[in-house]
Parts: structure tokens; sequence; C-alpha cells
């Protein structure tokens, strides 16, 4: 697998209702590694099947987080479905978390994500009941009567069905959970529910816990800022579920900005203004949104902050209101605080519903801690949001298609996501990429970390607004700390520490080059340039005492992508002036071109010497742009080669595309989630140097497809495990072609 690092499940192993958490420890991450290993020695009868490996990995949920939205009623069999279904006048409402022969691996994480999202939300419970619910993993007959076949059905997703069991609709691929965006797919499957009517919205009159709920699950943005103004203005305690459903109103428009976003629209008749038009709803005009001297980033922190604020008003603290203080913290750079109230209210609440959706996200199996769960409001209008997919009709994913006129919209929702996605000590750490082992988890973080804070830095350029500015500034200055501090590396590990050295080693590069431009600087990010310099240096070393005796660079194993990756890093440090050991880079390049046969193709692993080339071209495509680009930045291939590999991985885009959701090779080409944004990445930075007669052509062509897989809240991820941070930070950069 090629950027196989970013796999981080909570790693807390269990021993009867014992559990030890190695999530992030206090001190290092060695401490923590031995910590689990020994609990593994010790423990390891108890341990799922599947849990041992070369190395402890894919940890299993508490017993209490394992029970998280198992309350929810359903049924178990299509025939009983079917028969309630007709006795009660109902629809089927078929939960399907995985098919036949799929090759989704941890199928059981998008599981969770689904049971400590929609079936564990209160709001929710209603919607859900206007339907059957079956939960069934569908048999080979039954997959094969409703087509569930892998890539045509990829879990998680929903199956609607009428009382005779003719199929309604289907909802697959979900890789973001938002309550507006189910009960609005359920809104066009069985028509629209029972709204519950507005009395008085502002004239003074207290709206109603029912009343806001209703406009923010159906995404009347409007009426739930109307009605949310109303409540501020007042300084009486509140009813624990009215805070509830204010606090909610305050994160649905918690980072909205003038730049395509609907709620927008609630905004503007929050001062008085007409409705706003444009890609989201909105018209990037100064002043939409109601930020005036405060800024972007201000407002957005003042919007959390009465989100805060109308909790604490309630009359009663309970396990929702709990619940939610710790949800507001992760949306608002405090993780560790989340999970610490999250933990403090898993061992103390009896809660049928919150106690295990508390433990699954302090555990890291929910949606919210990993940034899957989305409480904004949609940045595109309901035209592009529930969009059907183009093959089959009232067939849904959470991908939307935009174009270029949503590229701003996008661009600012992504950089809001990983400004509320930053924790505490500046890492980026929602990934469970755990392949290479817990202990390759600390490199994980790093690595994403390094990508992310990267692409913050290029966004900055293109901010306008001082206090979004000020706050992009402090995540890269955290960002920057997080990756320099050698607390967070774990040198021991074989498997992913490469990709924690070549990507901040990459993100020095890029502060270098603002200094090349600004040569007046001092310091940019609290760095200076000695200190950039030295690090790049020091990394460049690094990089070259874990060189295989073939001249190979490995992760997992020794391959060829993750050698022309590092040759792209030995490639930027070069050109600021650190010297390359000719024998060692003659080797690097030697064992990188054993991997190319006679048409261009690059082995999946190392081929050894003496071996004949084992790669075609449709298997290899999304890594030849890569290849060539290294070889060429050393003057060992020519444009003409480029050329043809860059066409190459566009011809055979589909079948990267194909696999994107998926978290382990997935086709018979063994494509799979986890090559998608490094591939895309990796191509967009060929064509950075292609001087080829196609190359704008190719250029926008990557920009549409990028502009074309978005999730309908306006961040990217390709494999769930990796993250959608890190899934953002790809596109980000890949946008502006590094």
């Amino acid at each position: 697998m090629p950027i196989d690092w970013t796999r981080r499940s909570v790693a807390t192993l269990h021993v009867g209702t014992q559990a030890v958490s190695a999530s992030r420890p206090p001190t290092r991450w060695a401490s923590t590694v031995l910590v689990a290993c020994v609990w593994l020695a010790a423990c390891a009868c108890v341990l799922p099947t599947g849990t041992v490996r070369a190395q402890l990995r894919h940890v299993a949920p508490s017993e209490l987080a394992d029970r998280v939205g198992l309350d929810l009623p359903r049924v178990a069999t299509l025939e009983d479905a079917l028969e309630r279904a007709q006795a009660e006048d109902r629809s089927v409402l078929w939960y399907i978390k995985t098919v036949p022969r799929s090759p989704m691996d941890r199928k059981n994480i998008v599981d969770l994500y689904v049971r400590a999202g929609y079936f564990s939300d209160p709001d929710l419970r209603a919607e859900l009941a206007r339907f059957v619910v079956l939960e069934r993993v569908p048999s080979r007959e039954e997959a094969r009567r409703f087509d569930l076949a892998p890539f045509r059905f990829v879990e998680p997703g929903f199956l609607v069905l009428d009382a005779q069991g003719n199929e309604l609709a289907r909802a697959h691929a979900l890789t973001t959970f938002s309550p507006t965006w189910f009960v609005g797919l359920l809104d066009r499957v069985a028509g629209k529910s029972k709204d519950v009517p507005v009395k008085d919205a502002g004239t003074g009159v207290m709206p109603s816990a029912a009343a806001l709920r209703s406009a923010r699950l159906h995404g009347r943005w409007t009426e739930l800022a109307t009605l949310r103004r109303t409540i501020d203005k007042t300084s009486v305690m509140l009813d624990p579920e009215l805070a509830c459903q204010v606090a909610l109103a305050h994160l649905a428009a918690a980072g909205n900005t003038a730049r395509g976003d609907a709620a927008a629209e609630g905004r503007a008749v929050e001062r008085g203004a007409e409705k706003p038009t444009g890609a989201g709803g909105t018209e990037e005009t100064p002043g939409v949104g109601g930020h005036g001297a405060r800024g972007e980033a201000d407002a957005r922190n003042e919007t959390l902050g009465m989100a805060e604020g109308a909790l604490q008003r309630a009359s009663t603290k309970t396990a929702r209101i709990r619940f939610l203080s710790a949800c507001i913290a992760a949306r608002s750079g405090r993780a560790e605080l989340a999970k610490k109230l999250w933990r403090e209210l898993a061992s103390g609440s009896e809660d049928a519903i919150f106690g295990p959706r508390a433990a699954a996200e302090a555990e890291g199996f929910g949606p919210v801690g990993r940034g899957f769960w989305s409480y904004r409001s949609f940045p595109f209008d309901e035209e592009t949001t529930f969009r059907v997919d183009a093959e089959a009709a009232r067939v849904w994913t959470t991908t939307v298609r935009t174009s270029e006129v949503a590229l701003e919209t996008l661009r600012a929702r992504s950089v809001d996501y990983l400004l509320a996605m930053q924790a505490e000590h500046g890492g980026f750490e929602d990934s469970n990429y755990d392949f290479g082992g817990l202990d390759s988890l600390p490199n994980v973080y790093v690595a994403v970390t390094a990508l992310c804070t990267e692409a913050l830095v290029r966004e900055l350029a293109a901010t306008p607004d001082h206090s979004r500015r000020v706050a992009i500034e402090r995540a890269i200055r955290l960002g920057l700390a997080y990756c320099f501090d050698d607390a967070h590396i774990n040198p021991e590990d074989l498997d992913e520490w490469v990709w924690a050295r070549v990507y901040p080693l990459e993100l020095v590069a890029t502060l270098l080059d603002e200094f090349a431009r600004d040569t007046d600087a001092e310091q940019i990010y609290g760095m200076t340039r000695e200190r950039l310099k030295a690090q790049l240096e020091h990394w460049t070393r690094e990089l070259w005492s874990r060189q295989e005796n073939d001249g190979a660079f490995r992760h997992e194993y020794s391959n060829p992508f993750v050698t022309a990756t590092v040759l792209h890093a030995l490639a930027v440090a070069k050109r600021h002036g650190v010297e390359l050991p000719e024998p060692q880079l003659l080797r690097a390049l030697a064992s990188l071109e054993a991997c190319r046969s006679k048409l261009g193709a690059y082995s999946y692993s190392q081929t050894r010497a003496g071996r004949s080339v084992r790669a075609g071209v449709a298997e290899a495509a999304g890594r030849m742009p890569l290849c060539e680009s290294a070889l060429l930045a050393f003057e060992r291939s020519d444009q003409a080669t480029l050329a043809a590999a860059l066409k190459a991985a566009f011809e055979h885009h589909d079948q990267l595309e194909s696999t994107r959701k998926y978290d382990d090779h997935a086709n018979r080409l063994r494509y799979g989630g986890f090559f998608f944004w490094f591939d895309v990445r990796a191509r967009a930075r060929a064509l950075a140097t292609s001087t080829a007669p196609d190359t704008a052509k190719w250029r926008q062509q990557l920009r549409d497809q990028i502009l074309a897989i978005p999730e309908f809240d306006g961040v990217f991820v390709d494999s769930h495990e990796l993250g959608r941070c890190y899934g953002t930070a790809m596109a980000l950069l890949s946008l502006r072609n590094r």
C-alpha cells in the first residue's frame, strides 16, 4: 500500500471491564508501545481473533462502546421487516453494514460510525420511526436480488424498500454523517415528515425545542437563525432540551463565511439584509455574514462560545448536555478536553444512549472525534447537496459534484475543517490507519500533521481576512512545533517512519521558499532561516540512514513509490543547499530504475537484482507520474517519458476512483482507497514540471476530477482509515499543483 501510514484506532486494550488507553500518552510514545506490548503478552487470550498480527493493531471497542446504538428498535430478517411494513403501512429502511465478498477491511469501524451517529442521535429517532428499520448483512441470494455487490454498494449504507420489497432508493459509500443530510434523504424517499409550525418567530416569544429541531433537521437555515436569535436575546435559564437545540443551531452556523455558504442566508436575515445568492446561497460581498471588523475567525469563535453558553444556561446538566459539551470542545481545537469529558460521561452515566455513545467517542470509534460527523449547514444548494448518482435513479452517496464556481467555497470549508480538527498540542490525529501496528501511530500523526500544515501555509497567501489569517498562522506554528518535537516520533518503527520524515522535510522546504521570496524576513512562523536549514539537513541525514542495501527505501516493505517519494524530498533539500552524497544517491536512482518495465510501468514492490519487472501499465498507472518525475528531478528521465506516464494516469483514473472509498486493495488491479490522494497529489506535482503540449489540458482535467468528488460538507476523503484531515490536505495541495 502506498501512504498506508494513517491508521489510528484508539490504542486501548480491554481486559474484562478494565481499559488501558494508549491513544496519546503524556510522556513518550515508546512507553505507550511498551505498555501495549506488556498487556498484549499478558492478555492475548482475551483479545478478539485477528487482533494479533506481527504487531498489535485493530483494537476492539469496550463492551460499553460496542453497545452504542443497539437500543434502537430494529428487525433482523427481511421477511419480518416486509411483514411489519405491510401491516403498518410503512417502508423498510434496511441498514447494510457490509455485503458479501466486500473488499472493505475494517467493516466494524464504519458500522460503529453509523451506530454512534445516526442510530444514537435522539433527534433522529422520530425520523427513523417512520420506517421499519432492518439491520441485516444480506445473504448471497438477497445480494443478487437487490444488486448488493461490491462497488455497486459500498458500505456503510441504506436500502429503502416498499412493503412489497421493491427498491425505492439507496444511499451508500457514506463517509460524512449529518443529521440534516440524513433527514433530507429520508424526506426525498418517503415524503417530508410533519413539521412543527413556528409560532411568533421573531416577536420575542420563546420558541420551542421542537421548532428549532425541525428547522435544523430540514435545513431551513433562515428560520433557524431567526429562532436562535430570539433565544439569544434572553437571559433566562433554558430547559435542557431547548439548550441543546440552541447549541446545535450555533454549531450549524459556526465557521460559515461569506464565501458560498447556505447558512449566510440566515445571518443576512439577522442583519435585515436581502437574501444573498451564489454558489451556495451567498455571494462574495463584503459584510455578508455579519462579521464586520471582528473577522471570520473571530465570528467562528464567538459562535462556538455561544453554543457553550447555551448549554451553560441549561437548568439541568443532562447526559446530552454533557455529551454536546465534549462535541463543542472537539470542534474548537480541544480534542484532549473532549476525550476527557467523554470518558467522564461514559464512566459515570447510566444513560442508554449517551453512555455508550460517549464511550465510543472517547475510545476513538465515534464519528465526532474522528471528524466524520458534520454539524454545519450545507455550503451548496439542495440540488448539489442531494444530487442523484448519474448511473441510476435515486442512488445517493455523500460525494457531490461541483465546478470551478465552487472552488473558493471548497477551499474556505476545507481550511475551516482543518482549523477545527487540530488538537491543542498542534497535531492532526483523526486517522486510524494502523496497518504498521500501534508502534507506527506516532509517525502517522507527524506525517499527517506535516501535510495539513503545508496545506495551511499554501492557503494563507490567498486569505484576505485578518482574523482568519491570524487563526491560520497560529495553526501553522502549532503544527510546526508538533512536527519538530521528536517526542512525537517513534524511531523504532520500520513501517511508517519514512512518511514522518519526507513530509515534514517538504514542509520546511516550503517555508524556506518563503524566505527566498522575502529576503528581509528574520523569522517565518517563529522559525529562523538557520533553524529551518539545520532541520532540513538533519532530516536529510536521517533519511539516508534508513536506505536499504540495494539503494531503495521502505515503509512496510521496499518499493519504488517510497523510493520516489524520498527522492522528491531529497530534490527539494538539494535545491536549498543540502549536499547529497553521490554514491547513495546513485544507488537510490538505480533501485528505482530497476523497477521500471520497458513500457514505463513500475512494479508494486521492489524488483530484486537480476529479476525482470512484473508490472502492467493499467495496474501501475497511478504511481507512474510519481516515479518518473522523481527520476526527471535528477535528469534520469525526460519530458516525453513523463508525458507518457501522465497520459497513462489519466487514462486509468477511473480504476483509481472506483476504489476511493474502500480501505484495502479492492479490484483486480489491486487499487485501493489509500492510493487515491497519494497518486492524485503525485500527478499534480508531476504536472508542475511537465512541458508536454497536453499539460494545460491535463491540469484542467485533474482540477475537474477533484472538484467532482468533495463531500457534501465541502471537505475531502478517500479511505476512511486515512481520515478526512489527510484527504482534505491532499486535495488542497493538489489543487495548488503541489
